[in-house]
Parts: C-alpha cells; structure tokens; sequence
C-alpha cells in the first residue's frame, strides 16, 4: 500500500476500544483511507466482529516489540513504528486520540511529503520531565540541542535515511546512555525520549518551528475551554493522552466518538476512561 494510517493498541484491551473510535472518526472523514492495527493477543480480544471493517490490515505485534531482557515495556511498541507499518508513507496517530472528521489524513498527509519524516513539535526545550538536560549536553555534545516531541501524531516516508533514524530510535531506547531516566507506563524510559536523542544522533530533525496538528489539553491549555467547532478548524485531532482527562475533555472526546459511530453505521463507542483507572502503571504520568 502507499499511503496509510497506523494504529498501535497492545496490553489493555481499552486500547482496541480507542483504536476502534480512532477508526471510526478516520473512516467517517475518509471511507477509502487505508488503517493498520497492531495488536496483541490480549488486546485484540477487545475488537468485536462487527468492527473489522475499519481496518484494512490487522498485524500481529512480535513479543520482542514490547519487551526487553523478559521483562515487558508496551512504550517500546512506538520504536518499532517503521518496522510494522505495511505502508510506503505512513501516518501515525496514537489511540487516544480521535480525529475531527474535517480533513482526511491522506490530505494531511500530502502536506508533509517534502518530508522524509516528522512529528508533532514545540520547539527546543528549556526542561524535560523525562531526562536530565544537563547529563543529555554532557554525554551528547549536541549544538542543535534538545526539541521538544510529541509522539502522537509521527509521519514518515520508507526511505534509507528515515530507516538510519529510526534503527537509531531503537538503540537509544535499548541504551540511552543517561543515568537520570523517568520511568513511563511501566518501561525504563518513554519513547519520546528515544526519537529526541536519536536526532541528536543522527542530526536528524522533523519541523523546527512549531508543528502542532493535534490539540492536546495538557499542553493547549488556552484552547481547553474552546467549543469542538472551533478546535476543529485549527487542529487535525484531539488527543485525551495523560493518565487523568478533565470531564469536558471527555465529553468532548465522547461526543466526537457518537457522532462518528452515527456516520460509520456503529453503535456504542467507548466511553473514555481515566487510564489511571485501569493501568496501575500510569497512576501519576
């Protein structure tokens, strides 16, 4: 396939649940726009017969994508991005998300075809809540410095230098050479952490300016209080990521998944939940 969407949902079965709201909303945009699912044993268990139409291609997530040395690390399953998408150009967009039913992706897509890769970026940053900014200057030497990335909107394109990146990606994740690291969802480190030191690595870097398509409350708090119309014309999606969502997050969230239930011929999407709820792991980040 050429162009497409990729979806990951393993461990919780929640997460199918997202994924399958994701796909509805993606589906109610675009009906033709092709969606991947990576999935594992306990969460596909969650996608129901009457929903698999909204993924053109199922795939088994290999154990060593989510564990390291025996011991399982679901964050992980983002290194291996490019290694799993069946698609020439990918597009991916975490489950716990959905998106606003304007633009179909494969439209947001072409916009960043001078792109060989990119993702969701706030610029440099002054502090990280998942390393020591000081030790990353000390053991990196970088003049490009540390940026700012959010993993929950990453386009790439399959090419030789997008490949070097992300074979870079996977090693920092199994060796980031620091020694102060925040523990995310159960793993040694996030992902997050792993793409940023691999564009020091590499020199590789998505947009350098502000590339911001999806809305997030956490981080657009401005816009938090801003009604679903008007978010709408200035975003792509609208994430609810973090382990507590504000109520009118989830109601916005909730309403956005009915109204592409309705579109797609779909009854009773997922009710959002707080993830601190049902994965011990995510209690405080």
């Amino acid at each position: 396939m050429n162009k497409g969407v990729l979806l990951i949902a393993i461990g919780h079965p929640d997460y199918v649940k997202m994924a399958v709201n994701l796909a509805a909303s993606i589906k109610a945009t675009d009906k033709d726009c092709p969606i991947a699912l990576v999935h594992n044993e306990s969460s596909v268990k969650a996608l129901r017969a009457s929903q698999e139409f909204l993924f053109d291609h199922l795939i088994e997530c290999p154990e060593e994508a989510f564990t390291t040395d025996g011991k399982t690390e679901y964050i992980k399953v983002k290194t291996w991005m490019y290694k799993l998408s069946p698609f020439k150009e990918t597009l991916f967009l975490d489950v716990d998300m959905i998106w606003f039913m304007q633009v179909s992706p494969l439209k947001a897509m072409e916009k960043l075809s001078n792109y060989n890769w990119t993702m969701s970026s706030t610029g440099k940053a002054e502090f990280s809540v998942w390393c020591d900014l000081e030790e990353v200057k000390k053991v990196y030497n970088s003049e490009d410095g540390f940026w700012n990335y959010h993993s929950e909107f990453v386009y790439f394109k399959k090419c030789t230098e997008t490949r070097k990146y992300f074979n870079e990606v996977q090693k920092r994740f199994a060796n980031p050479q620091l020694k102060t690291l925040t523990n995310f969802g159960g793993a040694r480190l996030a992902d997050e952490l792993a793409f940023q030191l691999a564009s020091i690595v590499t020199g590789q870097y998505p947009h350098k300016e502000v590339f911001n398509p999806v809305m997030w409350f956490a981080r657009d708090r401005r816009q938090m209080n801003l009604r679903i119309h008007e978010l709408k014309h200035m975003y792509l999606a609208y994430s609810v990521g973090g382990h507590r969502t504000p109520n009118i997050v989830k109601d916005y969230y909730n309403k956005l998944a009915a109204a592409a239930f309705i579109k797609v011929g779909l009854h009773y999407p997922y009710k959002l939940k707080d993830k601190r709820n049902f994965i011990p792991e995510r209690s405080k980040i």
